[in-house]
């Protein structure tokens, strides 16, 4: 895997995520030199989207199985420890304990070969 350009969290390989709902982690270091973990996911044919593991509610991870985040009867990544709804897209959370609060998103663009995505901070949130 190439290494990560100096404002990328991590380089990551999209190949995998052919469906809805499809997700992988990746680790990252964050700007105190702390590791993290992303999760990136194939919302649809066309939108990845890549955002912290962390659900604003207790900072408790979203799930260990990445497979698992996606609900595709109303397209939303779910909290499996208190069952928290996120929409994909913005991060936010529609319904549950943390109703109104936001994932971390990450911005993702072409990598530097054909199925890697660069991962990097976004600065929204």
């Amino acid at each position: 895997m190439p290494t990560p350009p100096a404002d990328a969290l991590a380089i990551v390989d999209s190949r995998p995520l052919q469906e809805p709902g499809d997700a992988c982690h990746f680790a990252y270091t964050d700007t105190s030199g702390r590791a993290g973990r992303g999760v990136l996911m194939r919302v649809d044919d066309h939108t990845l989207v890549a955002f912290d593991d962390h659900c604003p509610h207790w900072g408790v991870p979203l799930g260990e199985d990445p497979s698992r985040l996606f609900d595709p009867r109303d397209a939303s990544v779910v909290c499996a420890m208190h069952g928290a709804r996120f929409d994909p897209r913005s991060g936010l959370c529609h319904t549950g304990l943390c109703e109104g609060q936001h994932l971390t998103r990450f911005q993702i663009r072409e990598g530097p070969t054909a199925g890697l995505v660069i991962v990097k901070r976004s600065g929204l949130f």
